[in-house]
């Protein structure tokens, strides 16, 4: 006896859900979707689906969609879950995504859900195949850092588009993918606006006037929110803005960057900045690098100021700030694993500042001293 048109949906969508391919709470595709995947027609699978919601099996939200549901016959109560880390790239010495690790690990373990990681080694075209091969995996997500790229919102947008379309649930960590401002999906960072601003305001109260600052090509959210806590501050405060000393790097491998620029702003040795702040902490320890190439005593005549400080003191003795990388790491699983399908969180953690020994302690809140 021939099996029904209905019945073939329901047996496809059990198999589906027992096999792990759609998880509790995940959403299920359209009936178009569905009717075209499975050859029948729109009304056998609205009848297919609304069999399986008496069962318990799903949960139909009217104009939202179909879910299926959180302690459904077909899964266990506590499924095994699997979530992947994905990175642009592992710098030798750059440790942040050991930190994060760390978080995310932490709240893995709590929730009985398993990592595995990716390294995209800066590659689009690796990017793409590490999507193809994550959409045929049981997933309960992806913690998403982006290409730090020249074009860095259509090379991660496109990233983004493939999770979505693969129904791949994601949080992004470290910087957004965002346009005029607005973020896309989840998101987890630091509050660098409020730290380069903090900074500011700490050098300039002991003395500091002349600030320059070095940042990463346009269009990386996470650098332009700290040169804007930069702009501010130094506007509120009352101070100049020499913009021959505000510089946008090229977009050169790591250990170049920012080094063309420092030859440049600093090719005399006359109306200097007091101190260089850089957005990030690679571009402080090129700057650093260069300025003793050029003769300049690092911190002594010139205070070079990185973003990211990931241990408890900067091997060069200037001050920077500490990202809370095991917190960020922590939050963006969490939000992963616990938030209800569709849900957008976005936040952004403070950060701490920590002073070289050759500035004295500040009563500012969130600064600690090296």
């Amino acid at each position: 006896m021939s099996t029904s048109p209905r019945r073939k949906v329901i047996e496809a969508i059990r198999e589906q859900i027992t096999s792990g391919r759609y998880t509790a709470g995940s959403r299920l595709p359209t009936e178009l979707e569905l009717a075209d995947e499975l050859a029948v027609a729109r009304g056998t699978v609205r009848s297919a689906l609304r069999e399986l919601a008496e069962t318990g099996v799903v949960e139909l939200r009217r104009k939202i969609g179909c879910f299926v549901a959180e302690h459904n016959p077909l899964q266990p109560r506590h499924p095994h879950r699997l979530a992947a880390f994905v990175v642009p790239s592992m710098p030798g010495r750059h440790s942040m995504y050991g930190r994060l690790l760390e978080g995310l690990e932490q709240a893995a373990f709590a929730a009985d859900c398993d990592l595995s990681f990716f390294n995209l080694a800066q590659s689009s075209e690796k990017a793409l195949a590490v999507v193809e091969k994550l959409k045929t995996r049981p997933l309960a997500g992806v913690i998403f850092s982006p290409l730090v790229v020249s074009d860095y919102y259509r090379v991660n947008s496109e990233i983004l588009d493939l999770f979505e379309a693969g129904r791949i649930p994601y949080v992004t960590i470290d910087t957004p993918v965002a346009r005029g401002g607005i973020i896309r999906g989840n998101f987890v960072g630091s509050d660098g606006y409020h730290g380069m601003r903090l900074l500011v305001r700490t050098l300039a109260g002991q003395g500091f006037r002349r600030f320059g600052s070095l940042r990463v090509f346009g269009g990386v959210y996470t650098s332009d929110q700290r040169y804007q806590g930069i702009t501010d501050e130094l506007a509120a405060l009352g101070l100049p803005f020499e913009a021959a000393f505000h510089q946008e790097i090229a977009d050169v491998p790591l250990p170049e960057q920012g080094r063309e620029k420092v030859r440049r702003m600093f090719h005399s040795r006359s109306n200097l900045p007091e101190v260089l702040l850089c957005t990030h902490s690679i571009l402080a320890r090129n700057a650093a690098d260069e300025l003793a190439r050029l003769g300049f005593r690092v911190p002594e005549e010139i205070t070079v100021v990185g973003f990211d400080a990931p241990n408890d003191q900067e091997p060069f003795g200037f001050a920077a700030m500490r990202q809370p990388f095991v917190e960020i790491g922590r939050r963006a699983m969490e939000i992963l694993l616990e938030s209800p399908p569709g849900s957008i969180r976005q936040e952004f953690i403070p950060c701490q500042l920590v002073l070289n020994p050759n500035v004295k302690e500040t009563a500012a809140p969130s600064v600690i001293t090296a």
